[in-house]
């Protein structure tokens, strides 16, 4: 079915070089979107349609420098992922049941998100992500819009599928809830507003197209690394190797989406909170000493929080970190940084990355104890904020890590600090003035 849906798809592949504003179809539309790919006619190139392009710093990290990937193997890579999903104007997904693509979105909602911003006939609003997103994450996902350079932090590259507020352990994906609780209340902190007053199907349809953007960006990247293999005469699938091309696109498609498939069987539930650390059923003593040994379990050896956020946790532990969308650059290395920076679309200069201020009281990926529990127990994906290492009763009495009850002391102690002196005296010495009250 993969084949079939590739050959007739490729019709509308038009406008898909790279390096060269070419594009090709077929000669005649076959099962075998391989027969497209060296057999085709220049057909013209229509600038003023938005289209999605290449991930220029990925292939020039992953390309030979002595034998850089050829012009006609871009093209051939740009009309795979044309043809298998489509154009920012006509986005679409192989309704393939073997590759799962139905349990992730609906072809319905990605036409309300996707093309110019305007209606239908019935007056349902069209255009959603133009509208509302691609003026800060682009046209393609990439996080460079017109606006993004002005923005700090920089808005999300969805291409990578790497998303930092979630439910799940880093490496995994996350829930449609997780993508629609930002949605609904913004990133405090950041450029990002809250989208809540939008329709729910209308919130649904970015959900989405946000996953649509991702599926699309990390089949690229996978496909890079696949181009990378061969000689530079050798195209990811063509006339010589159309099943083996067809198949290594299918693989590389159920191995993207079968990870977003199983999001839902790997939120990390928390384990339970005692009462003496509960602040709807805590004394005021017991939260306070809750916090107290948050503080020393803050400053331990093994949740090792103050290395980053620093001993006040004013987030100064660490100033020359780079989260994972910048460390690709390259950043220490002035050279290759502006080359690789030069390939963007539009360029945008360095930035380190800032562990949080705790004091502050402002929580990106949300203030609720079950958000800053994620953090803790699962990382932030991407941003250099590892996972504290958890034990069950279940595990062996020498296994190192905290104990649930660790982690909820640890959050009151988070959740406290923007209500304490930053000069306070040590924890262990008793003072009538620390501000260790139930955080409201």
């Amino acid at each position: 079915m993969l084949s079939e849906f590739m050959g007739i798809k490729m019709k509308h592949a038009s406008c898909l070089a790279i390096r060269l504003c070419v594009g090709r179809v077929p000669d005649a539309v076959t099962r075998m979107l391989g027969a497209l790919l060296l057999l085709g006619v220049v057909i013209g190139c229509d600038t003023s349609a938005p289209r999605f392009h290449l991930d220029m710093v990925h292939v020039r990290k992953y390309e030979d420098p002595e034998a850089p990937f050829t012009d006609d193997q871009l093209r051939n890579l740009a009309d795979i992922l044309t043809a298998v999903f489509g154009t920012p104007d006509d986005p679409y997904m192989i309704a393939d049941a073997n590759l799962g693509i139905h349990e992730v979105m609906e072809q319905r909602n990605l036409n309300l998100a996707a093309g110019p911003v305007g209606s239908d006939e019935f007056g349902r609003a069209q255009g959603l992500y133009r509208q509302h997103c691609a003026h800060c994450h682009g046209v393609s996902g990439d996080g460079a819009g017109p606006t993004a350079a002005f923005l700090n932090p920089y808005p999300r590259d969805y291409r990578r599928g790497v998303f930092k507020f979630k439910s799940t352990p880093i490496g995994e994906k996350p829930t449609d809830d997780d993508l629609e609780r930002i949605l609904r209340q913004g990133i405090p902190g950041t450029a990002m507003p809250s989208f809540d007053l939008l329709a729910d199907d209308e919130v649904k349809s970015l959900v989405e197209y946000v996953k649509y953007l991702a599926i699309r960006g990390e089949v690229e990247r996978n496909l890079v690394l696949e181009l990378s293999e061969l000689d530079e005469d050798e195209f990811l699938l063509g006339e010589e190797n159309s099943e083996d091309g067809i198949g290594l696109v299918q693989d590389t498609m159920s191995m993207v989406v079968g990870r977003w498939q199983r999001a839902e069987s790997r939120v990390t539930e928390p384990l339970p909170r005692p009462s003496t650390a509960d602040p709807k059923t805590a004394s005021a003593e017991e939260m306070r000493e809750s916090v107290l040994r948050g503080h020393k379990i803050f400053n331990g050896v093994i949740a090792n929080c103050f290395s980053c956020h620093g001993d006040t946790a004013l987030g100064d532990g660490q100033k020359n970190l780079y989260d994972d969308w910048m460390a690709e650059y390259d950043p220490n290395d002035p050279i290759v940084k502006e080359e690789l920076l030069s390939l963007r679309e539009r360029p945008q200069p360095i930035r380190n990355l800032r562990p949080r201020n705790l004091r502050r009281g402002v929580y990106r990926g949300g203030r609720r104890p079950i958000d800053i529990y994620w953090r803790v127990s699962n990382g932030i994906d991407g941003a250099k904020m590892p996972a504290v290492p958890i034990r069950t009763e279940s595990d062996p009495p020498d296994k190192k890590g905290l104990s649930g009850a660790d982690v909820w002391d640890l959050i009151n102690y988070v959740r406290s600090l923007p209500y304490e002196e930053i000069s306070r005296v040590p924890y262990d010495v008793h003072h009538e003035g620390m501000q260790l009250e139930k955080p409201r």
